[in-house]
C-alpha cells in the first residue's frame, strides 16, 4: 500500500504505507489547487513494486533536474500571484486612506482640488511598491 503527496506542484513524494498489504485495491485521492482552493478531481496511477519505492526513498528513482524543472513549471505563477495580491492591497489601502482624508462627503462631486489631493494621497502612499517593483526590473533585465 503506498501513497503519493505533492505540495503546490513541487515537492514530490512516495511513502510505503504497508509492504505486506494484500486486501481489495484501494484508490483513493484528494487533490486541491494550491492557487484557488477547489477540489481537483485528479485519478493517479502510481502502479508502483515494492522495490521501486524503495529505490525511491533511496533517491535512485529521482529525476535529474527534476526540483529545478517543477519550480519552473510553478514559480512564475506564484510570483504573479503574489505580486498582484500585494498591488491590489497596496492601491486599496491607499485609495481607503486617501479619501478619508479629503472630507468629502459620499454622493457629494469632488472638485478639481479634491482630486488633485486624492491623487497626491495616493501616489505618496504607492510610490515604495513603485520603485520596489521598477528596481526588480532593473535587476531582471
Amino acid at each position: 500500500m503506498i501513497a503519493y503527496i505533492e505540495y503546490f506542484g513541487i515537492q514530490r513524494i512516495v511513502l510505503c504505507l504497508n509492504s505486506n498489504y494484500e486486501g481489495e485495491a484501494i484508490t483513493s485521492t484528494y487533490s486541491i489547487n494550491p492557487i484557488t482552493g477547489e477540489e481537483l478531481d485528479l485519478e493517479i496511477d502510481l502502479n508502483l513494486s515494492n522495490a521501486e519505492v524503495h529505490q525511491a526513498y533511496s533517491y535512485e528513482k529521482f529525476p535529474t533536474n527534476a526540483m529545478e524543472e517543477a519550480f519552473h513549471a510553478v514559480m512564475p505563477t506564484a510570483i504573479e500571484n503574489a505580486y498582484e495580491k500585494e498591488r491590489d492591497r497596496v492601491l486599496d489601502k491607499a485609495l481607503s486612506q486617501a479619501f478619508s482624508k479629503c472630507k468629502v462627503k459620499e454622493g457629494q462631486l469632488l472638485t478639481h482640488e479634491d482630486i488633485q489631493d486624492i491623487l497626491d494621497d495616493v501616489l505618496i502612499e504607492i510610490k515604495p511598491f513603485i520603485v520596489h517593483n521598477l528596481a526588480k526590473i532593473n535587476l531582471d533585465s
